[in-house]
């Protein structure tokens, strides 16, 4: 049998935590699983409401739990779908792209050290762990373009007068 499964969820306050966790209200509490047996990764949706995507085709559909999917190298992994509450806050999902084995890098890419003042191979010092732990893509980045986005359409759409 395989390894002790990697619970996915949402985040809530003064839950001890012993799983990974988002705070998006596009994941469930209990929205997935990753495991590995016999050197295979698998995942599985434990009855999410919002749905595990792997490479955009949904696992199961809301509410059911899906039978187990193998990830390959690449494949793409998303958890929720984005929802608009009203006007007010839009909840994002998370997604994140497989990788195995791939060798590791052992140095910077010089492109990279060219880039940053110091140009030090060390790169631990620019870490903020706290930032990390939370942000596997470039979340920040694609919720800004979709606001601008947004305000671009109410500027085209036509008002009532």
């Amino acid at each position: 049998d395989g390894d002790t499964p990697l619970r996915i969820g949402r985040f809530i306050d003064g839950q001890v935590i012993d799983k990974l966790v988002f705070n998006s209200g596009v994941i469930s509490v209990a929205h997935a699983e990753l495991w590995s047996d016999n050197g295979k990764i698998n995942i599985k949706d434990t009855k999410s409401s919002n749905g595990t995507f792997v490479n955009h085709i949904r696992l199961s559909p809301a509410g059911s739990e899906s039978i187990p999917h193998q990830l390959k190298d690449g494949d793409i992994v998303q958890l929720g779908v984005d929802h608009q509450d009203g006007k007010q806050k839009i909840h994002k999902y998370v997604k994140f792209t497989i990788e195995m084995g791939r060798e590791s890098q052992a140095a910077t890419n010089d492109f990279n050290s060219s880039s940053h003042p110091s140009s030090s191979s060390d790169l631990t010092a620019y870490f903020d762990t706290s930032a990390s732990a939370h942000s596997t893509s470039n979340y920040d980045e694609e919720e800004n373009k979709r606001g601008e986005d947004m305000q671009d359409e109410d500027k085209l759409r036509p008002r009532g007068d």
